[in-house]
């Protein structure tokens, strides 16, 4: 608006002063409103971070390709189907060719996708990083026009093109990230933006980008501070914000889900496939590849806090856990019973007495040894046991070595039935064993035998489970050390008979002592499951590490089909995986692989609409308040017509005016004549 003041000659004595001097434009104003200009800002701000997160969902839309033949439940049914087919054919090479290769290829999809979505990690972060850019030349670019309004202001002028030019960067400013406007009396303006202060007059702070990892998952997090190294902590709108929360919560929700899917299939699948049969009777193969040892789950040994160092066999066979439980180690002075012959444990079964007595026959020889026996054949009173003993002596080198050996042995119950180990060995083993009761036995059954004589002229070390009351119920094992103290590092073997899988377990055990033990020294120990303090940092980068494991590639029959060792018809080791597609599992929010997947998809969908809804309304507020602004601030130009409508009419009113004058003149003139 033009602000017109009237004109006043200057008074000259003697000199009448005309009227209609003129007039002059004393100010041009800005008309504009405040109000609508704050709602303008607040609209831009929240249509680009809907349009920010909304171009996010839309690029997972595009990675995960759901629904679709080249989804990854697609291949997680094809999976599943691949071991109801092997369940039903587990002699087939063709059907285990087709599981291997199915298992791969959705291992393949799987670690594809979760490599895009890191792609997409790297271009948001790149995006953020142009983002601050912008951020930091507009508010550069706006304290430089605070300065020159302040300096005209300074001179009593005003320039309204710099005005406009600041509104317009600052508009501009509020597209990436919500700002607050605080006019000052010297016409500068204060700009805050993430609760923070962006620029103050002439002076503006720059934003950098700070990165950190999230304790207990490392995940990355990006963060945003300024010029003093104050965190914007209450970023409400903008693309800014779009880009915070798509790399900090977006990104890392999906990433999280493929890695909670491949954890729980190498879990779930591993699990059972280790306790199943291949076509050759291996056993203990992974079928999907461990990514860290131990994993969240794996039973471990626990002394004082600390995970003791494990050494299991070697071979095509897995690990071969020991049973849960607290164990009690203790050591103590070998004894030789009133008989002269060295007393070992028996072994029982749910309270019922199998074995009456096992005592060493010959006890010159220092003997530590495990014996485990399987009834294969019942006849009567007599009983037919295949056994596996595994034997620990000091060689002539001071080393411990484990010597093994197997056999058939037929006993009869209530009487002494004398079995020899060893042979021609440097050691030999005679025990005379007692059954208790042959009927209490039945086809199938396992049970150990440990015999634990003195070790080198020294200590004995037995191994008693600890039940919940803190009692011992049975002895599990009883070996003696290299040495005749525990003096220093010392290396213990022992075995324990898993009662599920009937396989002997064998651990190295290392110990630490600084002194001599006494008469009697005991060490407590847990033996249970592997349960990281941060879970999600052994999850953490599941699906980037989900394959096939390579051994399968090379020894298809190693597939494990089959529940019974020696039955290569048996598909029914198959057949409980396949069943893990209904599975409920703790870990996948109580619902099955295909299920939890879908769930994911499905509130991708939800919140790619959400997004672009709420783009939507966001930009008809802006368009709206825009045009509230111009009505305000800009021509009308109704207004201009009725002007020019209402000028014309003044004008042609005067046009009369002095047409009737003159014709007044006219008549005078000439009837004076």
């Amino acid at each position: 608006i033009m602000n017109l003041k009237a004109l006043v000659p200057p008074a000259v004595a003697g000199v009448e002063t005309p009227p209609g001097y003129g007039v002059n434009v004393s100010a041009i104003e800005r008309i504009k409103s405040e109000f609508y200009d704050s709602q303008i800002r607040q609209s831009l701000s929240q249509r680009d971070y809907w349009a920010q997160l909304g171009d996010t969902f839309v690029a997972l839309e595009v990675i995960f390709l759901e629904p679709g033949d080249t989804g990854i439940n697609t291949y997680l049914s094809e999976f599943f189907d691949a071991w109801q087919e092997l369940s039903t054919n587990p002699e087939s090479y063709a059907a285990r060719v087709s599981l291997v290769e199915q298992s791969e290829t959705l291992s393949k999809v799987i670690r594809e996708i979760y490599n895009n979505i890191d792609d997409l990690c790297l271009d948001t972060e790149k995006e953020l990083d142009d983002c601050l850019s912008e951020i930091n030349v507009l508010a550069g670019e706006i304290a430089s026009i605070n300065e020159r309004i302040v300096f005209f202001q300074s001179l009593g002028t005003v320039s309204n093109e710099l005005l406009d030019e600041r509104d317009l960067r600052i508009e501009q400013l509020s597209r990436f990230i919500d700002v607050q406007v605080r006019q000052k009396d010297n016409g500068a303006v204060e700009v805050v933006a993430g609760g923070r202060t962006l620029l103050h007059d002439d002076l503006f702070f720059p934003l950098e980008k700070v990165s950190s990892f999230n304790e207990g998952s490392r995940e990355r997090v990006l963060s945003i501070k300024n010029d003093f190294g104050f965190e914007l902590k209450d970023i409400q709108g903008g693309k800014l914000k779009g880009l915070l929360e798509s790399f900090n919560e977006t990104l890392p929700e999906y990433r999280a889900a493929m890695d909670d899917l491949a954890y729980n299939l190498v879990q779930e699948v591993n699990k059972l496939h280790r306790e199943g049969y291949g076509l050759n009777g291996e056993t203990g193969y992974n079928f999907f590849e461990p990514w860290a040892d131990p994993m969240p789950g794996d039973i471990i040994i626990d002394m004082d806090g600390e995970i003791v160092s494990l050494d299991f066999p070697k071979g095509a066979a897995d690990k071969q856990k020991l049973l849960d439980g607290t164990y009690r180690l203790d050591t103590q002075k070998g004894f030789v019973s009133d008989s002269g012959a060295e007393v070992v444990s028996s072994y029982s079964r749910n309270g019922q007495a199998l074995v009456e007595s096992v005592y060493v026959a010959d006890s010159d020889n220092k003997i530590n040894s495990s014996i485990i026996f399987e009834v294969v054949k019942l006849d009567g009173e007599e009983i037919s046991l295949s056994y596996k003993y595994l034997h620990t002596k000091v060689n002539d080198d001071g080393i411990l070595e484990t010597v093994s050996g197997n056999g058939l042995k037929k006993l009869t119950g209530q009487s002494n039935n004398e079995i020899n180990f060893g042979g021609d060995e440097d050691w030999a083993l005679k025990l005379n064993i007692i059954l208790e009761d042959v009927q209490n036995f039945s086809t199938g059954d396992k049970f150990i035998i440990q015999v634990a004589a003195e070790g080198n002229g020294g200590d004995k070390i037995e191994l008693h489970s600890i039940n919940e009351d803190g009692e011992e119920p049975n002895l599990v094992f009883a070996i003696a050390a290299g040495n005749r103290s525990l003096q220093g590092k010392q290396e213990l073997k022992f075995f324990q008979l898993d009662e599920k899988t009937g396989k002997e377990n064998e651990v190295t055990l290392f110990m630490e002592t600084e002194e001599l033990m006494a008469e009697t020294e005991t060490a407590i120990f847990e033996v249970g499951p592997f349960s990281p303090e941060h879970p999600r940092e052994y999850i953490y980068r599941a699906a980037a590490n989900f394959r096939v494991n390579p051994a399968l590639f090379e020894n298809m029959d190693a597939v494990a089909a089959a529940k019974i060792f020696d039955s290569p018809g048996d598909g029914n080791g198959a057949l409980d995986i396949y069943r893990l597609r209904e599975k409920l599992l703790e870990g996948l929010e109580e619902t099955s692989f295909e299920d939890f997947f879908r769930g994911r998809m499905a509130n991708l969908g939800v919140q790619g609409r959400e997004a672009q809804r709420l783009e939507f309304n966001m930009n008809a507020i802006y368009e709206n308040m825009s045009e509230q602004a111009e009505s305000v601030a800009g021509v009308s130009l109704d207004d201009e017509m009725l002007g020019m409508v209402q000028y014309q009419h003044a004008y042609n009113a005067s046009a009369q005016f002095l047409s009737i004058i003159d014709e007044m003149l006219e008549t005078l003139i000439n009837g004076i004549r």
